[in-house]
């Protein structure tokens, strides 16, 4: 009786402990890139009021975009480093999320830097996909979270997209959100751009070859979600322009202004980056147009 009562209290126990971890709620992972929210605010520091108006709010009909940062990277990294794409990618979108960045923008800097070569060399002594200096990386590593071992670690990819990150997001900040000054800043130092600062001269090269590459980037998924749906560009080419009003309107506000203004305005930091964006937008509106006639 007292093999049989304790059988009976074991089977009891054991289903009582089965239905306790049937109704505990299952914790879920959470994602390793940005949150909508993230990108979205970041894209509007990066585009100033022609967010609305712009490509670059493409992005708020994805809720995630890590596929579309996976295909870019596998494309983009030299064929002995395809392997590791993966990798990388995963390593962008989660350092993008834990500086609040937009990812694309990480992307856009790495192809403004070294065109995705993991072992570029710059003029100066930078290393690897984001071009970044021994020196700069010996003092950044510990915020990136990366063990410092030396101007190698700047070669190992994922080393080199924590630390560069970490960097731009000290300079962020360093420069109040300013995103043509910390843009110019990770290119030409921090000291010469406010040197240019005080003889009233504000960077631009830089800043506006990485919008760039920002904006095509946003411009590659529009169109390649279009592919991907119902529509597809490539079965109606007449009609690509009718895909670009974004574009087709800023080249057309350039005009207005050109014919308006009749000379350019003077400049401010606002003014002139938004101008250029401008100028940016038509050419790139311009490429696409010419391509979907041909």
């Amino acid at each position: 009786m007292k093999l049989i009562r304790g059988l009976h209290i074991g089977i009891a126990i054991g289903l009582l402990s089965t239905s306790v971890e049937a109704k505990s709620p299952t914790t879920t992972q959470p994602s390793p890139e940005p949150t909508r929210a993230m990108r979205v605010n970041h894209a509007q520091e990066l585009m100033g009021k022609y967010y609305q108006a712009s490509v670059v709010r493409q992005g708020e009909k994805h809720r995630r975009l890590d596929r579309f940062i996976k295909d870019w990277t596998r494309q983009s990294l030299p064929m002995r480093n395809k392997k590791d794409a993966e990798t990388l990618a995963k390593t962008i979108l989660a350092t993008a999320k834990k500086h609040d960045f937009d990812p694309v923008l990480l992307m856009a800097v790495i192809e403004s830097e070294s065109s995705f070569n993991p072992v570029t060399l710059g003029g100066h002594g930078e290393i690897g996909l984001m071009q970044i200096l021994p020196t700069t990386g010996a003092w950044m590593a510990r915020e990136a979270g990366v063990k410092w071992r030396g101007k190698k670690t700047l070669l190992d990819p994922e080393a080199n997209v924590k630390i560069g990150a970490a960097f731009l997001a000290w300079l962020r900040e360093r420069f109040d959100s300013h995103a043509q000054l910390y843009l110019a800043a990770y290119n030409m130092g921090q000291r010469n751009v406010d040197y240019a600062l005080s003889k009233d001269v504000w960077p631009q090269d830089y800043p506006f070859r990485v919008m760039n590459h920002y904006v095509k980037y946003y411009t590659e998924l529009k169109i390649t979600s279009k592919r991907n749906g119902e529509r597809t560009l490539a079965s109606r080419p007449k009609k690509k322009i009718q895909t670009l009003p974004v574009l087709t309107a800023e080249a057309a506000a350039v005009r207005k202004a050109k014919r308006a203004v009749g000379v350019r305005p003077a400049k401010t930091p606002q003014d002139d980056t938004e101008f250029q964006q401008l100028r940016e937008f038509e050419q790139e509106a311009n490429h696409l147009i010419g391509s979907a006639d041909q």
